[in-house]
């Protein structure tokens, strides 16, 4: 019985490795130039999924022994990071391109018109609470 465990347990792991194969991926940008750094995780799709992960090289490859199909996640400084399924391999490598991110920048502006001197008038012939405020103000553009 031990047998015969043992052996179907070398079948499953001699079919899985069987399956397994070398995937080269190439991380490019929209000019189709390598982006060398990038961090690529991949994550099986099978009922027990193995999770890898790598460093695209000063080419922008990364060569890996998978059994597709497979999820990618790629992340690269300067680059929306960028979810894919590969379902076959293909000659060569499979290229993995890559958007710029976006910049998102904001600016706040608060203007202040700077209040200038106060002058209290105050007339002789009308009681002190009727005294008036004139505000005084610089219409020349200059701030100060």
């Amino acid at each position: 019985m031990r047998l015969h465990i043992f052996n179907l347990l070398v079948l499953i792991a001699f079919c899985s490795l069987a399956r397994a194969e070398e995937v080269t991926f190439r991380v490019i940008d929209p000019q189709n130039s390598a982006v060398p750094g990038a961090t690529i995780d991949i994550r099986g799709t099978h009922a027990i999924p193995k999770v890898l992960s790598g460093v695209s090289d000063s080419q922008g490859l990364l060569k890996v022994n998978v059994e597709l199909p497979v999820e990618i996640q790629v992340l690269a400084p300067g680059f929306e990071p960028l979810r894919q399924k590969v379902e076959k391999n293909v000659a060569g490598a499979i290229a993995v391109q890559l958007v710029p991110a976006a910049l998102h920048t904001s600016i706040d502006v608060v203007v202040r018109d700077a209040p200038g001197p106060e002058t209290t008038m105050v007339s002789a012939s009308r009681p002190a609470p009727m005294i008036r405020r004139l505000q005084l103000r610089n219409d020349s553009g200059v701030c100060g």
